[in-house]
């Protein structure tokens, strides 16, 4: 017997909830719940239909919500496996503006947004 497979706006959806989640969790501090609805709403986005806004403002807020949890090594390493352009986006930049906070780095802040 096959699976019933969901209707396509099901899928299309469900990436959006994870994410929407994931900014509840963030306000009520429960980082690492946040982080795994955000990791979620990621492994998802390659079964979306149609393009959307989501993926990148995930990876940004999976790098800020590591920041918030103090697991600066992987934030740190995510930022530094990305291309330029990606890396060089407004969201990532304020990642690693917060990164660089968080690192004690508080000169390197204003460089990261200003570039």
């Amino acid at each position: 017997m096959q699976a019933a497979q969901a209707p396509a706006e099901e899928i299309e959806t469900e990436p959006f909830l994870h994410y929407a989640r994931g900014f509840v969790r963030l306000g009520q501090g429960r980082f690492e719940d946040a982080l795994a609805q955000f990791r979620a709403a990621e492994r998802l986005q390659p079964g979306l239909v149609r393009e959307h806004l989501l993926p990148p403002s995930v990876r940004e807020w999976i790098l800020q919500t590591q920041v918030l949890m103090g697991t600066t090594a992987p934030a740190r390493a995510a930022l530094a496996a990305l291309d330029r352009e990606e890396r060089d986006g407004i969201g990532m930049r304020i990642a690693e503006a917060a990164l660089a906070l968080a690192e004690g780095r508080p000169e390197q802040t204003i460089d990261v947004l200003e570039r």
